[in-house]
């Protein structure tokens, strides 16, 4: 019986997908909506088309899809405003309360948290407000790249899919618990605007939100002399004592084998590997005398 609709984004959606399918078979697959997200540099469009392919599930595009009814129906790393709640559970990459609405796992990184998670709630008229089925964890340390992350918790939520699922296959009725909202904290979307470093912030800030930023996202942008560049990794270094430090954030301090040591607000962070905006690196090409922009 064709019981689940899915609408599934990236390779959080595409892993979950293929995992159902693996455990359960497609039969049990009535639709699958899929979007591209000029975001990230592997958005699974074309992983999860395949997928739906090779095992005869009805796929559709975004733009093409006519809504329609499922018995349960799943929103997997979804964007969009799904017009019909019914039945609908929302997979979100956070441990709700926390850091309901948008780019919560890459705000979680940058903000350092040592849990991050998936939780599955039913969809309300109010985003990620709604009562909580299954909720997961891992812990993580840092220095912590967010393709890492992504990874950790794509299994999570592959995990919960397949429970939730063999749940509703057995007739084994669904728990739902309502949300604590005097617990809930709010995670804002992220534009280019907010892919800028600021060194006017501390080394260890600027070194999460470089890993935060990074692939499958465009990166961490800043400026030499001016030109714009992309940061690819970093790490924070030994501070020192520098006179008159607010009036030299961004300033390389040292230069060690083509790496630039950068005075950061607080702290101090060397450059491993940056990159102009064709791709090639600029490490052994920047001069001594060189600010860092934002």
């Amino acid at each position: 019986m064709k019981q689940f609709g899915f609408y599934i984004l990236g390779k959080k959606g595409y892993e979950s997908l293929k995992s159902l399918i693996s455990v359960f078979g497609p039969e049990c697959v009535s639709f699958v909506v899929a979007a591209r997200d000029g975001n990230i540099e592997e958005d699974f469009f074309e992983s999860i088309q395949k997928l739906c392919l090779e095992n005869d599930v009805s796929f559709s595009d975004r733009s093409e899809f006519e809504d329609r009814d499922a018995s349960f129906r799943f929103a997997i790393g979804w964007r969009w405003i799904i017009s019909n709640p019914k039945n609908l559970v929302v997979f979100h990459d956070s441990l709700l309360p926390k850091y309901r609405g948008f780019a919560p796992l890459v705000n979680a990184l940058v903000n350092g948290e040592n849990r991050i998670g998936v939780t599955a709630l039913k969809a309300e008229a109010q985003y990620d407000c709604g009562d909580i089925c299954d909720q997961r964890e891992v812990s993580v340390s840092y220095p912590l790249k967010i393709a890492e992350a992504i990874e950790n918790v794509s299994g999570l939520y592959s995990e919960m899919l397949v429970d939730i699922c063999r749940k509703i296959i057995s007739k084994e009725k669904v728990k739902f618990v309502r949300q604590d909202s005097l617990h809930a904290s709010y995670s804002l979307w992220r534009d280019q605007v907010d892919y800028r470093i600021d060194w006017r912030r501390g080394s260890k800030y600027i070194s999460r939100f470089t890993d935060s930023v990074g692939y499958p996202y465009k990166g961490a942008e800043t400026t030499i002399n001016g030109a714009r560049v992309c940061l690819i990794n970093c790490k924070v270094v030994e501070d020192v004592k520098v006179e008159a430090r607010a009036d030299h954030v961004g300033k390389v301090i040292f230069m060690r084998s083509g790496m630039p040591t950068v005075v950061c607000g607080d702290g101090l962070l060397e450059v491993i590997d940056v990159v102009d905006d064709s791709g090639e690196s600029l490490v052994g090409k920047i001069p001594f005398r060189s600010r860092f922009g934002f």
